[in-house]
């Protein structure tokens, strides 16, 4: 009995833990001209997952004068949403590095059209 009761215990506390911990959504985006020829795109995508959340690594045709203002980064339930607004204009290739720290844990990505399951690894 004094087992069953240390165990609710602990449990209590543990989860209490976690009742306090704000939503919140990071990230952090660094890009490279790449190239002019937005045709040269390998369509590689990586994701590495840490402690720290996820960092991906893609090709992205964007504006030629693209900067972070014109990224915009949002939370939709389960899923981390990831636009890039162009203006029309004239395009270039870019080297795209998007960090994402987030709780609660999100189980989609979604840039432009694309979406993307994402299964942390070591969870």
């Amino acid at each position: 009995m004094k087992n069953i009761i240390m165990l609710v215990l602990v449990c209590s506390l543990l989860s209490a833990c976690n009742a306090g911990t704000e939503a919140y959504l990071h990230h952090n985006v660094e890009f490279r001209k790449a190239g002019d020829d937005c045709s040269r795109s390998e369509g590689r995508f990586s994701m590495n997952s840490n402690t720290n959340g996820e960092r991906y690594l893609f090709q992205q045709c964007l504006d030629r004068g693209f900067s972070k203002k014109q990224l915009d980064v949002r939370r939709q339930g389960d899923t981390v949403v990831v636009d890039f607004k162009t203006n029309g204009g004239a395009q270039a290739l870019f080297d795209i590095t998007l960090d994402i720290d987030t709780y609660p844990r999100y189980h989609f990505l979604t840039i432009g059209e694309n979406t993307f399951p994402i299964i942390p690894t070591g969870n």
